[in-house]
């Protein structure tokens, strides 16, 4: 019994490296559930730009934003030969955060309000075509203290199909993405 492990998007990114010619082995890199397909999608333009899988291996990496990806896959474009940190130093990071993450829990410095949260009121939404898309409108909270809330663009409700709403929440490092998948009926042909 094959379960469905991806999201349309996410399916679509694999598809399509398979349409670019990348091999299996290729594909395996970003065909992964835990990726986005934002971040698939970097994965496979940088196998699709001719850069070694080796080399690709350095953003493949579920913590990395799909915009961190895409740095490292410029700087990967540029020549710019990045390596993996060590097992040793990965380690010893880990325990190092998780030791942060200890003290500060005890002393009590963790409050659920300081963390950047951003909460689509729906998952999907289907739109007539050539009703207008209100970007706010399916934006049931976010964090207020963040710095930049960035809503998606150029959905055009006037061609009928799928398209992805792109949401991102900016505040420090810290940035979170949030995904509304816009379906636009043709009505006139129903």
């Amino acid at each position: 019994m094959n379960i469905l492990k991806w999201n349309t998007l996410q399916q679509e990114q694999i598809d399509l490296g398979r349409s670019a010619g990348l091999s299996r082995r290729q594909i395996r890199l970003y065909k992964r559930h835990w990726f986005s397909f934002l971040q698939m999608q970097e994965i496979r333009t940088a196998l699709e730009e001719g850069i070694d899988a080796k080399d690709v291996r350095v953003m493949c990496r579920p913590w990395l934003s799909d915009t961190d990806m895409e740095k490292i896959r410029l700087r990967l474009e540029n020549g710019e030969k990045l390596r993996r940190q060590t097992d040793l130093r990965t380690v010893c990071a880990f325990i190092a955060l998780i030791v942060l993450a200890a003290a500060l829990i005890t002393d009590g410095y963790v409050r659920a309000s300081d963390h950047v949260y951003l909460e689509l009121s729906r998952p999907y939404v289907t739109l007539a075509a050539g009703e207008s898309f209100e970007p706010m409108k399916y934006v049931a909270d976010y964090s207020e203290q963040a710095e930049a809330i960035s809503l998606p663009a150029g959905i055009d409700t006037s061609v009928p199909g799928v398209q992805a709403a792109v949401y991102r929440l900016r505040s420090g490092k810290e940035e979170i993405t949030r995904i509304l998948l816009v379906t636009v009926e043709d009505t006139e042909n129903k």
